[in-house]
């Protein structure tokens, strides 16, 4: 880790802090959308069957005070009312027994809803009876036969339909303590995943924190104790300069007194030069004596 570039370790940290979020909302997706589709079973498989089998049997309620009054009444056009109003109950309910055929999935369901045909289809027999004896005029006939066998059907679909509630609203309470079982496993798996996501994150802030601070920290140091460097140097140039100045000065001193010197020595010379050319003269002189007096 130590020789990886400090982009490379930036790009590793954010790339960590990537993953582990997406981790938590990857959880969160899987187990909300099991709750979903636990959700959507537990209204397909539990609350339809509830209300067509709730729909069922209060149609067939109703469809036997028809027939009670039925018998009964003395008025043809009430009576066909009637009869009208039983085929569009049963309509109704042969549509509710297709879709609960569709969402019917075990063995017991399945043997509900077989007893539960069985029993509408033994009333509705019955009730044909009950017709007829009323067409003849027989009522007391169409009585027996709604006491006796109208009766008999309505006790088994009556079994059935209860068997089916309650078959539906045992599994329905299994699928929503299944919900909250899972709901309180996401929640503790999310949190659980949160604390360590932001541990982890704030342990890479710390690492990629030193990571960058340290080199520099080195580089300013290093720019620190060059810049020292430097400077002892500057010092030590300006020691050397102040010391070559004053060396340049004593030797300007000492040739101003070389030059002095020199122009002394100069006058002195020349000095010498004419002395020389009156002694010179002057020899001259005393030869032309001599040489008169010889002569």
């Amino acid at each position: 880790m130590k020789k990886m570039k400090l982009s490379v370790k930036l790009i590793a940290g954010f790339m960590s802090v990537a993953v582990i979020a997406a981790v938590i909302g990857l959880v969160g997706i899987v187990y909300i959308q099991k709750i979903r589709v636990a959700d959507t079973n537990l209204y397909e498989f539990n609350t339809v069957p509830l209300a067509k089998a709730g729909s069922i049997s209060a149609n067939f309620q109703e469809v036997r005070v028809l027939y009670r009054d039925f018998i009964t009444q003395k008025d043809e056009e009430k009576k066909k009312a009637y009869m009208a109003k039983v085929q569009e109950l049963r309509q109704e309910n042969n549509e509710s027994i297709k879709v609960l055929d569709t969402v019917m999935r075990s063995n017991d369901e399945k043997k509900l809803m077989e007893d539960m045909k069985a029993a509408l289809a033994s009333y509705r027999q019955a009730m044909d009876k009950v017709s007829s004896a009323v067409a003849s005029g027989n009522v007391g006939a169409a009585n027996d036969i709604m006491a006796g066998e109208g009766t008999v059907a309505a006790n088994q679909l009556r079994k059935a339909v209860e068997g089916l509630v309650d078959l539906n609203i045992k599994e329905a309470k299994a699928t929503a303590q299944d919900n909250r079982s899972m709901a309180a496993a996401a929640i503790t798996i999310s949190v659980t995943l949160t604390i360590v996501g932001a541990i982890v994150a704030v342990l890479l802030g710390i690492f990629l924190t030193l990571a960058i601070t340290r080199p520099i920290n080195r580089i300013v140091s290093g720019l620190s104790d060059g810049a020292d460097q430097v400077a002892s140097a500057a010092d030590q140039v300006s020691a050397s300069s102040q010391h070559l100045a004053e060396g340049s000065s004593e030797q300007a001193s000492s040739l101003e007194e070389t030059s002095s010197s020199l122009e002394e020595m100069a006058s002195m010379t020349k000095q010498n030069a004419d002395n020389a050319n009156q002694a010179k003269a002057m020899m001259t002189e005393t030869r032309q004596i001599v040489e008169k007096v010889d002569n």
